[in-house]
């Protein structure tokens, strides 16, 4: 746990906003840039993201080989072959290819805000408290959707960004070293994680209550 904002701290939450900010800003242009896509290239083409997930998912286990040894090599790999089998799963389950990105790039979210959270909150706080922030990134990633035409928001897709997102922080343990010694957990640390649990509750209810939260049905 490191004490006060430096300038990795600035770094991380910059990238993270930016990141978030793409996701956002692209929305309104996805069915254009699909339907572009398809039309060049034919549909196959969004097939690519699976290439895309097994060289990211072949460069995590290299770093597994060399980072870990022994029996913590053994847990590792069996940690990432569990994750990457659930990615599998829900890449070759979902029906569109924008699930299907969306469900990478949340993945990958959750893996930054993790790391920028952790940095000063660790232990399962810090990992609940990524989470939360995940998933209120998806429900206005699903809010935006519900604004724009053609588009609905779904709190179905939010639980699966959620997912992802839960997936991509449980390879944080891969990235850093091990500790060999338990942390104590500061009653301020399970306080925030309250407070983010609570708060989250509010805006699932404050989605179900003004967006369409399963749909829009066309008769």
């Amino acid at each position: 746990m490191r004490a006060g904002i430096n300038k990795t701290d600035y770094v991380l939450w910059s990238f993270i906003a930016i990141y978030t900010g793409i996701i956002y800003a692209t929305l309104s242009l996805v069915s254009k840039i699909r339907k572009v896509l398809a039309e060049k290239y034919g549909v196959g083409v969004f097939n690519n993201i699976y290439w895309i997930f097994i060289l990211a998912g072949a460069g995590v286990l290299v770093w597994c080989c060399i980072r870990f040894k022994g029996i913590k090599r053994l847990k590792a790999v069996g940690a990432f072959i569990v994750i990457g089998s659930i990615y599998t799963y829900y890449l070759t389950t979902l029906t569109y290819a924008v699930e299907k990105i969306h469900f990478v790039e949340y993945g990958l979210l959750a893996l930054l805000v993790g790391i920028a959270v952790t940095r000063h909150i660790p232990a399962w706080p810090g990992t609940g408290i990524a989470l939360c922030i995940v998933f209120w990134i998806g429900l206005g990633d699903e809010t935006i959707q519900w604004a724009l035409p053609n588009r609905v928001g779904e709190i179905r897709d939010s639980i699966t960004n959620l997912i992802s997102g839960a997936l991509g922080i449980s390879l944080l343990p891969m990235l850093r070293s091990p500790r060999t010694a338990a942390v104590s957990i500061p009653a301020g640390h399970v306080r925030a994680f309250i407070a983010s649990i609570g708060t989250t509750v509010i805006f699932t209810a404050l989605f179900l209550l003004r967006v369409h939260g399963f749909g829009h049905v066309v008769e």
